[in-house]
């Protein structure tokens, strides 16, 4: 990942007008975190819009240990994260954004309750929390959920499956989950003046979540 990460920085100065840097660093790490947002505004005066993408997933265990390092990774690090890009985003004259990739998975935390389903509702109210504290300084901050498809969640949603119909409903829904660049897509509205009355927001692109339905006349 950190090598992808200096690739894409060196297309975008290599074809663009961009001046893109990549920077390595620990996001379970507070000091290292605020170490590096502090050295973006002072390299480019300013930090505008932070896209938290860092994650732990454990979807299907419940673990004592990987509960309490996925609650760390997943809702800790993203509240120390969100406050100390606070700190360095609340002067900005024309505002700024905080993006944090949640899942489709907070929507089944009652229905498939592990690790990751819990940090991911809790992850959803620190962004409502951090939005209405941050408001004020007009820092806006927002989550987007993109759907996906685990063979592991829905053979907990329906036990009594066979395999056969697993596959029919892993195909079904592959067809239609969220790509990068409806990701992508997702992120450029929110941090960008068109999404700029939108805060504490929980944006799920959950075309996968529906069932195909055929209909003849």
């Amino acid at each position: 990942m950190p090598s992808e990460c200096k690739t894409i920085a060196e297309t975008l100065n290599n074809n663009t007008a961009v001046n893109a840097d990549a920077i390595e660093y620990d996001v379970s790490d507070p000091v290292m975190f605020r170490k590096a947002i502090e050295d973006v505004k002072g390299r480019h005066g300013h930090l505008d819009i932070i896209f938290n993408h860092a994650e732990v997933n454990h979807v299907s265990t419940n673990d004592t240990g990987i509960f309490k390092d996925t609650m760390a990774a997943n809702v800790q690090s993203v509240l120390e994260c969100i406050k100390d890009a606070g700190d360095v985003m609340g002067g900005n004259k024309d505002g700024a954004c905080v993006l944090c990739t949640s899942s489709n998975m907070v929507l089944l935390a009652d229905v498939v309750p592990s690790a990751y389903s819990i940090s991911q509702t809790a992850l959803i109210g620190v962004i409502r929390a951090k939005a209405a504290e941050l408001a004020g300084d007009g820092v806006r901050v927002n989550a987007i959920s993109p759907a996906s498809v685990d063979p592991r969640v829905l053979r907990s949603i329906f036990p009594t499956a066979d395999q056969t119909q697993l596959n029919e409903m892993i195909n079904n829904c592959k067809a239609k989950t969220a790509n990068d660049d409806d990701v992508a897509n997702a992120a450029v509205y929110l941090a960008s003046d068109y999404g700029k009355s939108v805060t504490g927001q929980n944006l799920v692109l959950n075309n996968a979540l529906y069932p195909k339905i055929s209909l003849s006349s």
